[in-house]
């Protein structure tokens, strides 16, 4: 026996209509469709306290650094072994001079001590430098390589440097840079650091090397935040990078722009990177390192664009993400673009966001 339903709403008593044009076989209920939660629009720039939104800014280390390690070619902190094996004047590689510190024997937990023999005041300081070179990354498990700055207990946060070099770049050296900031360290006094091989789960632990470790005095990298407003979430859709310069970039017959991929505009290659990272409930969840064009065009439906006018290029590079970046200002989330190089040669340096913002209360 056939049983009679009606779709009724218990507060009105209003009930469902069916749908029934003639001539249609199919019958069905009229529904509504609309979002569920409302919505507004958002367009922002990654913006600094002291340089607003302009990223075309010059980022180059000076002054006396202060020497941690590089490989022993110098008598500089004295580095030690606190677990597993390591070699402190390997001349595998080097990045400069003969020697560096060898670490391709350490396995997960083991951990290297570089002692000053005294204290170091860190007030004088803005971030740590070095080289590494990769000679094997097996990125299955957690991989990872530690650096902790310790007086008689630890100072700070543990830094995991894959969020700061490429781990794809296997058999080169490439540079390193972490703000005292990012540390958790701006004005503390230290007389150690240390780093540890971190390998969990499957996979071979990271073999490497590391030269050339310093902290230096001027040149502060400078970082670019996007962050939702209290009480909102910022569902961040896309990104757009902005360039401009004094490059005439059309070839003869103006068919095609001549963009070269080993450079931005006229800035040439970067040593450091230009570094994207976001930040969620306080830790690094993600992390991209951009040297040159073709570091942002390897990503998937990256669209790079240019217009000029016979003597000056505006480069745009639009980045749409696969699934939005949620940004929930209770959890202190944020996205954060860190300059790292000398920039100034561009004529125009900006970076921007879309999305939507949800209102939480």
């Amino acid at each position: 026996m056939a049983v009679s339903v009606n779709v009724r709403d218990p507060e009105t008593g209003c009930a469902a209509a069916v749908d029934s044009c003639a001539g249609a076989e199919e019958r069905a209920l009229v529904v509504a469709s609309r979002e569920l939660k409302q919505y507004t629009s958002r367009i922002a720039f990654f913006t600094n306290e002291i340089y607003g939104n302009d990223m075309a800014q010059n980022v180059t280390f000076g002054g006396a650094p202060e020497n941690v390690h590089n490989g022993t070619d110098n008598a500089y902190w004295t580095g030690s072994a606190l677990s597993g094996t390591w070699t402190f004047d390997s001349a595998a590689q080097a990045h400069a001079g003969a020697k560096s510190v060898d670490a391709t024997a350490t396995v997960n937990g083991n951990t290297a001590q570089f002692a000053k023999g005294g204290s170091l005041s860190l007030s004088g300081y803005v971030a740590l430098t070095g080289w590494i070179y990769l000679s094997a990354w097996d990125d299955r498990g957690t991989k990872d390589i530690n650096l902790e700055l310790w007086s008689t207990a630890q100072v700070g946060v543990t830094i995991g440097l894959r969020d700061y070099i490429d781990v794809n770049t296997v058999g080169a050296w490439q540079k390193f840079v972490v703000t005292v900031q990012d540390f958790d360290a701006v004005g503390q006094t230290i007389t150690t650091m240390r780093v540890t091989t971190v390998d969990l789960l499957a996979g071979a632990p990271p073999d490497y090397y590391l030269d050339d470790i310093q902290f230096e005095e001027t040149g502060s990298p400078i970082q670019y935040t996007i962050e939702p407003e209290k009480g909102t979430w910022f569902y961040v859709d896309r990104m757009r990078l902005t360039m401009a310069d004094n490059v005439a970039s059309t070839v003869a017959d103006g068919t095609l722009q001549g963009l070269a991929y080993n450079a931005f505009l006229g800035v040439s290659a970067l040593t450091n990177g230009i570094l994207y990272q976001r930040i969620q409930g306080g830790e690094v969840a993600l992390s991209n390192l951009a040297k040159q064009l073709s570091d942002y065009a390897v990503f998937p439906n990256t669209q790079i664009s240019a217009v000029g006018d016979g003597t000056n290029t505006m480069l745009m590079i639009d980045m749409p993400f696969a699934y939005p970046e949620i940004l929930r200002a209770e959890n202190d989330d944020r996205i954060r673009i860190t300059v790292r190089d000398d920039l100034s040669g561009l004529l125009l340096f900006e970076t921007t966001v879309s999305g939507r913002v949800e209102q939480r209360g």
